[in-house]
């Protein structure tokens, strides 16, 4: 079953689904682990997650693509297991704009319609070649994206962190100066300087308590980021 319909009309022109964006879809938990895209070659690599919440055991599925202007693109199923899926998209004509993956449910099974997977050519993560590999290669290109993509939340969580921390720095030296005015204000005036410290005091502590999330966040990222390089190194 394949549509020819792209997208809904007024959404943007650079389509994407974000790499470890999870959808719900036919009782399944779908996400994009990795979408490489080699210009020389002309060929797309995508790795997904599927977890199939309903437990009917039917872990097989059918795959297209489209490209919005050029059309149908072939796909091939390189590795398939049942939460695991690598396909190649080939026929990419050198000028493209967007590609959309489709993935349905065997013929004999009835399905609730096409879940649609976006990349664009300005997001797409480009590389220099789509190299052959066995499961074990495949498996460790897996463990080392999971690992990436923790060390890129780390980063993000770290500069979040940094960023509150300067707020942190601009409240206290704006609730220094409201103090030191008080005592040249009226009772009036004072009554608002104090609304106003108070309003700063707690918007202190909210910048404290998303740090304090954020680190434990972080803790959590290195911990997975630990586990996924024990898995790489056990070979499961």
């Amino acid at each position: 079953f394949t549509s020819n319909a792209w997208m809904p009309a007024g959404s943007s022109a650079n389509a994407l689904t974000p790499p470890g964006q999870e959808t719900e879809w036919n009782g399944r938990t779908v996400s994009v682990t990795r979408w490489d895209y080699c210009e020389t070659s002309g060929t797309m690599e995508v790795e997904l997650d599927i977890r199939n919440t309903s437990y009917d055991g039917r872990n097989t599925y059918e795959y297209s693509a489209l490209e919005k202007l050029g059309g149908k693109l072939s796909v091939s199923v390189i590795l398939e297991e049942e939460d695991w899926v690598i396909l190649q998209i080939t026929d990419l004509p050198k000028r493209w704009s967007e590609v959309s993956l489709r993935m349905d449910m065997t013929e004999q099974v009835e399905s609730m319609g096409l879940l649609k997977l976006y990349t664009n050519v300005n997001d797409v993560n480009r590389v220099s070649s789509i190299e052959e590999r066995d499961r074990d290669g495949y498996l460790k290109v897996k463990f080392e994206t999971k690992i990436r993509t923790y060390q890129n939340a780390i980063e993000n969580l770290q500069d979040e962190i940094q960023k509150l921390e300067s707020e942190k720095q601009e409240i206290t030296r704006e609730t220094a100066r409201l103090q030191e005015d008080r005592q040249y204000q009226t009772l009036e005036q004072q009554r608002a300087t104090d609304q106003a410290v108070a309003e700063a005091e707690s918007k202190y502590k909210s910048a404290e308590a998303e740090i304090a999330q954020k680190q434990i966040e972080i803790t959590e990222m290195n911990d997975r980021i630990t586990l996924t390089r024990k898995q790489m190194e056990e070979g499961n």
